[in-house]
Parts: structure tokens; C-alpha cells; sequence
């Protein structure tokens, strides 16, 4: 029988499992699809039992989802940090930015900035288990 404990033996905190199940959870809906992806296969690829992950998520949709919102937000951050190095690299007159292309940037950043936060609720849910 698996028990819940890292490559050391030692159990793993709370946050730590729920990384590591997310991040296997990424490869298998990755191999697999949603569809095809499931709760046993992911449990099973991450050494640990089906109760173990449903501990974390009560459901293959929750997974998903929580899979989905930590996504977007590597996604946001990291869309963040290329519009602040280009409005900074565009204020250095660096080569590599043209003024023209930051000039139809800035405008709309600076007049909405509410639109570059994405929210995961703009994003479509995943799809229900039999649907």
C-alpha cells in the first residue's frame, strides 16, 4: 500500500503534496486530455493513494480547475514581467522595442490596466466529468 510520504520517507506538509499532485496532475491531463486523464492515474503516477488525492481535490473537475487558476496565474506574472521590461526597455531607447509597437501598447495599459490582471473566472470551466 502507498503512503503519502516524499522521495526522503518523510511525510509531506499539506502545500507541498498539493504542489507535487498539480504538477504530476500537469503531465498526465498533458499525456492524456482531460477525458482521458484519471483520479487512480494521476494518484498512481504521484505515489500516492485515490484518498490521498482526494484529500486535496474532491474531484477530477476541482483538480482541473486548480490546475487551470495556478496556470493562468505563471501566465499573468509572466505577461507582466515582459510588459515592464519592454515599457522600461522603450524608455532606455533600446533597439530591441520599437517606439512604434510600445506606443499602441502603453495607451491601452495605461487606460485600462484592470485588462492585463486576468481573472480565472474570464476563462472558460473545464469540462464537467460525462459531458
Amino acid at each position: 500500500m502507498k503512503s503519502p510520504v516524499g522521495a526522503g520517507g518523510a511525510r509531506l506538509p499539506a502545500a507541498a503534496r498539493r504542489a507535487q499532485l498539480l504538477d504530476v496532475a500537469r503531465k498526465v491531463f498533458g499525456r492524456d486530455g482531460y477525458r482521458g486523464a484519471s483520479m487512480e492515474a494521476i494518484a498512481e503516477a504521484a505515489g500516492v493513494t485515490k484518498p490521498v488525492l482526494y484529500q486535496h481535490f474532491p474531484s477530477k473537475h476541482a483538480l482541473y480547475a486548480s490546475l487551470l487558476e495556478q496556470e493562468l496565474g505563471q501566465l499573468t506574472a509572466d505577461l507582466e514581467r515582459a510588459f515592464d521590461l519592454a515599457d522600461g526597455a522603450s524608455g532606455a531607447g533600446s533597439p530591441s522595442v520599437s517606439p512604434r509597437s510600445s506606443a499602441r501598447r502603453r495607451p491601452c495599459r495605461d487606460r485600462a490596466p484592470a485588462r492585463w490582471r486576468w481573472r480565472s473566472s474570464a476563462w472558460p470551466r473545464a469540462p464537467r466529468p460525462g459531458g
